[in-house]
Formats: C-alpha cells, sequence, structure tokens
C-alpha cells in the first residue's frame, strides 16, 4: 500500500526535466555573479583590447539572450529593455544592428546597479515559467501534446541559454585577468588578484595538478584507421560539434601526460624565442612585432619567473602544466623536441580510448 501512494505521488519524467531545469539555472546564473565577487563597479566597465569584453556587458549579454531567445519568441513576453538589445547583441544578425565591439568599454551607462537589475528582472521571469510549466514524456500519445512540444522547444532554447552563460564565465574570467594584468601595479606588487584559490595562503595555485616527474611516455595508437568523431544526436552539443562522421587516421602516438612549466622553461633558456628554427613563419612574425620573449602573463623579475593569475602575481610552480601558450608557442615548443600536436581527431580519438 506504502509503494502504491509513494508511486502516484512520484515525479513524472516531465516533472523531473522542469526541476532540473529550475535548478541548473539557478547554479548557473549564481555562478556567474560569484565570479565577480570581490570586485568593484571600475572593474567591470573598462575593456582591454578590442578582443576582450567588459565584465559588465557579459553579464547583461547573457541575459540578453534569455530575454531575446527565449522569453520574447517562445513565450510570448514584451522586452523589459527593448533600446539594450543595441547595447548587447553580440552578433546575431537576425536581431539588427549592434554597438561596436572593440566600444564597448565606453559604455559606462547601463550601471553596474542597472544591469544587475535586469538579471534579477529576467531571472524572475524564468523561473516563474519554470514553475508554471507542466510536461509529459516527449513523444507520448496524450491531450496536451502540441504544448509540451512547444515547452521541451523552449527547454532546449533554457540550455543553450546555461551552455552560452558557462561559455561566458570561461570569458569573463578571461578578460578580467588580461585587465588586471595590464595595470602598472603588478611591477610593484601591489595587485592582487580577485579570486583566491582554497588553501592558498600566498603561494602556489592549490588546483594546480603537477605533472608527475617521469619521462614522457608515449602511447601508440597503430592501428586508427577510420573513426567516427564528433557528437551523437543524444544530449546537448554545439551545432559544430555534429554531425558525427568518418575521418581516417594514420597510425599515431600522443604523450601521456601535459607538458610541465619546467619543460617550456628549457625551450626558453635555449633562446626558443630568439631563433626562427622552431616557429611558422606567421608565428615567429608574432614573435618580432611584439617582442615576444614568453608566454602571456609570464615576467621575468627578481632572478626569477613569475605568472599572472586570477589569484595575482605568484612565482612559476616548475610542476604545474604549462599554461598560457600561444598556439604558435605551442607549436614551436612541440617541433624542439621534434613533435608535432595532435589533430582535433587525433585528441578525441585519443580520449575516448582512455
Amino acid at each position: 500500500m506504502t509503494q502504491d501512494r509513494i508511486a502516484t505521488t512520484m515525479a513524472g519524467p516531465g516533472e523531473n526535466l522542469v526541476a532540473r531545469s529550475a535548478e541548473h539555472y539557478r547554479l548557473v546564473r549564481a555562478a556567474s555573479l560569484a565570479l565577480i565577487d570581490g570586485l568593484d563597479p571600475e572593474d567591470l566597465c573598462p575593456q582591454s583590447m578590442p578582443d576582450a569584453s567588459p565584465g559588465k556587458w557579459h553579464l547583461a549579454h547573457t541575459t540578453w539572450f534569455f530575454e531575446t531567445m527565449l522569453l520574447e519568441p517562445l513565450l510570448g513576453q514584451a522586452a523589459i529593455r527593448p533600446g539594450w538589445s543595441f547595447l548587447y547583441n553580440s552578433y546575431y544578425e537576425a536581431f539588427g544592428s549592434r554597438h561596436p565591439r572593440p566600444q564597448r568599454g565606453l559604455l559606462t551607462r547601463p550601471s553596474l546597479a542597472d544591469v544587475l537589475a535586469y538579471r534579477q528582472e529576467i531571472d524572475a521571469r524564468v523561473l516563474d515559467w519554470l514553475a508554471d510549466i507542466e510536461l509529459t514524456e516527449t513523444g507520448r500519445e496524450h491531450p496536451h501534446r502540441d504544448r509540451d512540444s512547444r515547452g521541451h522547444a523552449a527547454l532546449a532554447v533554457l540550455e543553450l541559454g546555461l551552455q552560452h552563460e558557462q561559455q561566458h564565465q570561461e570569458l569573463l574570467v578571461t578578460d578580467l585577468k588580461h585587465l588586471l594584468s595590464i595595470n602598472p601595479l603588478i611591477r610593484s606588487g601591489h595587485l592582487p588578484g580577485w579570486r583566491r584559490q582554497p588553501g592558498n595562503a600566498g603561494g602556489a595555485r592549490a588546483n594546480d595538478r603537477a605533472v608527475e616527474r617521469h619521462p614522457t611516455h608515449w602511447l601508440e595508437f597503430p592501428d586508427a584507421g577510420p573513426v567516427t568523431v564528433g557528437a551523437g544526436e543524444s544530449g546537448f552539443a554545439f551545432d559544430n560539434e555534429r554531425p558525427q562522421h568518418t575521418v581516417w587516421l594514420h597510425p599515431f602516438a600522443i604523450a601521456d601526460r601535459p607538458v610541465s612549466t619546467a619543460e617550456f622553461l628549457a625551450f626558453i633558456d635555449a633562446g626558443g624565442y630568439r631563433s626562427p628554427d622552431w616557429w611558422l613563419s606567421d608565428g615567429w612574425a608574432q614573435v618580432c612585432q611584439q617582442h615576444w620573449q614568453a608566454p602571456l602573463y609570464w615576467q621575468h623579475q627578481d632572478g626569477g619567473w613569475w605568472r599572472f593569475g586570477v589569484d595575482g602575481p605568484h612565482p612559476l610552480d616548475p610542476d604545474a602544466p604549462v599554461s598560457h601558450l600561444s598556439f604558435y608557442e605551442a607549436d614551436a615548443y612541440a617541433r624542439f623536441v621534434g613533435a608535432r600536436l595532435p589533430t582535433e581527431a587525433e585528441w578525441e580519438y585519443a580520449c575516448r580510448a582512455g
């Protein structure tokens, strides 16, 4: 009897899907705000270069996405800030003209407070919709099949928006780090980062995984041949991850661990940035034009190497995986050690093979 009662009160597949979507929405949106914890409004308005965007812009653009792609066309809700589409559209041609990307850092208004209020309003609308929606299992015959079809389509857009926001969380951190890194106060040691790593009392980053101190072993794939790459039809994937297709892989071998910081320092010490021998021609042009001597965020001072991260400047950890390399630097290092970079298909095949 108890089992029957429990069975009749359990949520159906559609209700579970909606509940998971609502929880995912809350978590992702809260994560964006957590990233700016400890920053001032002045940190979130400037733009360090044309390829970067202000933190405030990221917070507004991801919210504009939910309003423009979900609430307006699929749920029939009017825009809260109609004029903001010009400011916070990124590259979606179907939604009209937009503010030039290199000038995003000139927008002192709307203020950060306005943008955060906008986020709250859109969040309330999305969560109200999720609280009211009723769905049954996809594809099942029932009287409300058309309604469910629209509901599932809207949830798919919601998921796309959340994946999109997580992309912008990465961009927000990247852009803010670059902005703080060009502040002259770094040289005096008076410019800390804004995100302390757990347990980091003043040295190496706690979440850097040390590279095992052993010679590189090569994982051999002698019989790759025709392999399938790309995402299947089930689950979320971006359009550039589909369709699945077959590619031909020749035999190859891939290193069993990342390159360490110490190993890349050996490339620098051997004159890697002073010789064109290891570089692609356009990469060497970048080295010469921009006077590269080390990866971005690396500084040689006080007799040692330092790097700037989201947790501020710290001495380089020789056992940490090397980071902040451009494609050209990674390619040059691979040539220096008599190897090459893996192709996308080789990477995917090796990862799936375990």
